[in-house]
Order: C-alpha cells, then structure tokens, then sequence
C-alpha cells in the first residue's frame, strides 16, 4: 500500500475519537516509532503497511488504547523508554521533577537516590544517566513494572537496584535501602470519584495500581513521608509530584511531619505539581 493511503486511512479512525491536530499527532507517532515512516505524504509503496497491519492499528486506535502502548515506546527526558499496559506513561510533566534534581544536586558528591514507584523506571533512569556518580536505586509493588523497569535499564545502559516492595506495608520498610540522600516519587494521588472525569485511553488501560489512592489521596504521601522521616540522611530531600487540587493538602501533611523548607513548584503548564522537603 502507498505511505500516504495507509496514513489517511489511520488518520480518519483518528478523527473518530480525537481532534485533528491529536489525530495527526497519534498517525505521525505511529509512522515514525513503529514504521520508522517520516514522510506519511509519500506515494511511495511500503510492503509493511498491508491491510491486515492497518485493520489491527485502526482497531487499536478505536478502541482508545494510548498510541505509546501500540508503539510500545515513549520518550522521556532525552531517553526512550518501552512502556506496556503495566506501567504509566511518562509524562511531560515528570520530567521537570527529574530536571528539577539534575539541576539542583552536585554531580560530584556521591548521593544515594529512591524512586519509590518506579513504573517504568523513567525517573531513576534519567536521573542516573546525568548523575554518573551517584547511586540510584528504585522499588515498586508491581513485579510486571519491575520487569519493564529492569528492561529499561538495560536498553538504557545504566546499573539501577530495583526492589519489589509495597510502601504501605511498613513490615517491609526493612527491605528498602536506608541511609539516602534524595527520596523521589511519583505516587498513586487519584481518589476513584475523579474517574468520571478521565478520558477512556487512560482509564482503560494505564494501571489503576499507579493512578488511584483510595480511601485517602494522600496515603502515599503519608506512607513515604514516614518512611523518609525515618531513613534519609540529615538534610537529605524528598521530593514528590503532586496533585494540583491537593496541594495545599500535601503541604501541610508535610510540615506537619517535621520537614523544614517545604515548597511547592508549578510546572510548565502554571500549576502546582511538584513538591519539595528538607529533613
């Protein structure tokens, strides 16, 4: 089939379930990371792109499925990292809490990092990637993550300890490294009454493990807090993404916890999405 016939007839399964800028979006995605396409106006013919391929993608998009899980890859502070229904997409917004850390910890000193809710590894990663010196270590409850997450690590070239452990369990804080520097996390803040709100290629398909903290949006927050009181370093960091209509909320579960310098930072899009505590 001609590049460009494959690419209108992904284009109006699309426009079936998104604007036309987003189907756009989602059709170049897929040309470019499954095909390895760059030219979807092309009148050349490509054998890979036969009706059978079409009819499964367009069934893929259709059925709301995240363009990321049909390439299996998405992109992540400089690195490309493969996702699968088991892990969260990285977001745009995660990547300023990595920058954030890159920016504002010595890459001379030898820190001790925890990504706490690791998913895919993206956060751990990217931050070992750029802090050489440091050692970075991640946990998650998931073992299905931890797979993609090793994945990932290999695929990336870097040497991360992943440990399979629940946070909320405080039974098995003993498995988890002690002595830390920098404590980073990204954790489930959702409460299930927003589910109404969210679109269906995230409600049917990242995992609800990783979206949703019930009864309480902030049980995380609480949990690793405790945790963190008990094993960084003095001085030593925590640093959360947030959700935005629980800010005020997380701040003050923070400082009271005994945390000095606690901030809030607004991200790229104006709101208040990462969080920053001294021990």
């Amino acid at each position: 089939m001609l590049i460009c016939d494959a690419a209108a007839s992904l284009l109006k399964s699309a426009e079936k379930l998104y604007d036309s800028k987003e189907a756009e979006r989602i059709v170049m995605i897929i040309f470019n990371d499954l095909f390895q396409i760059y030219q979807i106006k092309s009148k050349q013919e490509d054998s890979r792109l036969s009706p059978l391929v079409l009819n499964t993608i367009k069934q893929r998009i259709e059925n709301h499925e995240p363009v990321q899980y049909i390439t299996e890859l998405a992109y992540f502070y400089k690195s490309s990292f493969f996702v699968n229904p088991h892990v969260l997409i990285p977001r745009p917004e995660t990547e300023e809490l990595v920058d954030y850390i890159i920016q504002n910890f010595d890459n001379n000193s030898n820190l001790k990092v925890l990504d706490i809710g690791t998913g895919s590894g993206c956060i751990a990663i990217s931050i070992q990637l750029l802090k050489d010196k440091w050692k970075v270590m991640a946990s998650d409850v998931s073992k299905e993550a931890l797979e993609v997450a090793r994945y990932n690590a290999e695929h990336n070239q870097v040497d991360i300890e992943f440990v399979c452990n629940d946070i909320l369990d405080e039974n098995a804080w003993n498995e988890l490294p002690k002595k830390l520097d920098i404590i980073v996390s990204n954790p489930p803040y959702i409460p299930f009454e927003e589910k109404k709100h969210m679109s269906l290629n995230v409600l049917n398909w990242e995992p609800e493990l990783a979206l949703f903290a019930e009864p309480n949006s902030l049980l995380f927050y609480d949990k690793i807090a405790d945790f963190a009181w008990l094993y960084l370093n003095q001085n030593g960091s925590l640093i959360f993404e947030i959700n935005e209509f629980q800010a005020e909320a997380t701040y003050s579960l923070i400082k009271e916890k005994g945390f000095s310098s606690v901030e809030i930072l607004k991200d790229i899009f104006g709101k208040y999405r990462m969080l920053m505590a001294k021990k």
